[in-house]
């Protein structure tokens, strides 16, 4: 069974946890609509199942946050719900459903996922060296997913007319949770940015911290 992460950005405003993510509104059989767009979204269990598990890993410990937001609650149980009415069988017990969906929330302080960056080394990235700048290309455009340095004893025996097609570059896996990680960060950073213009919540910078959904 595939599995489709949610995750969605809170922010504690006034001493309340509110979503700060976005809504966007839109008709279906000529009914007007509204849905969340989440702060990130991943429907691969290859790809974002390492961030996933750090991120449990990081939990605070509180599968379904009592003070989790009005908004995210409702969110919850419309997606429980509809996961739920999916997998309907004999077996079914939407009690049993709803249990096992708060079991596998997860909860992170931006600020400890922030944290946890650094421990891997002093570097901004997970890899960096002198690449073929076509290889760079390849990685950019989506071409290929690993692309390796030019070892020292090669590049020194390179002529300068060579050398020039080599450039020095950083990246870090993009199978790994580092790489979410700081893409999740700023993508939270933007979602409370858009949410404190729009409502002019304007003081001191809020606490946030991404809540995840695994459904």
């Amino acid at each position: 069974m595939s599995t489709t992460y949610l995750l969605y950005t809170e922010a504690k405003i006034n001493d309340v946890w509110v979503c700060v993510c976005p809504y966007v509104r839109y008709k279906k059989n000529g009914k007007e609509k509204e849905s969340m767009v989440t702060t990130y979204e991943s429907g691969s269990r290859s790809y974002f199942g390492n961030t996933y598990d750090k991120l449990r890993e990081l939990n605070i410990g509180i599968h379904f946050p009592e003070d989790l937001s009005p908004e995210l609650k409702k969110h919850f149980y419309d997606d429980v719900l509809a996961q739920a009415d999916k997998e309907k069988n004999e077996y079914y017990n939407p009690e049993n459903t709803i249990q096992y969906y708060k079991q596998v929330i997860v909860c992170v302080p931006l600020n400890t996922m922030q944290n946890a960056l650094p421990a891997l080394s002093e570097l901004r990235y997970q890899h960096c060296g002198l690449f073929h700048k076509d290889d760079v290309y390849r990685y950019e455009t989506g071409e290929t997913e690993y692309i390796e340095p030019v070892k020292h004893t090669k590049y020194a025996k390179l002529d300068e007319k060579e050398k020039k097609a080599y450039i020095y570059y950083e990246y870090d896996d993009p199978m790994d949770w580092p790489y979410y990680f700081k893409k999740i960060i700023q993508l939270a950073h933007q979602d409370v940015g858009r949410y404190i213009d729009a409502t002019a919540n304007w003081g001191e910078d809020p606490e946030i911290r991404i809540i995840a959904f695994a459904l």
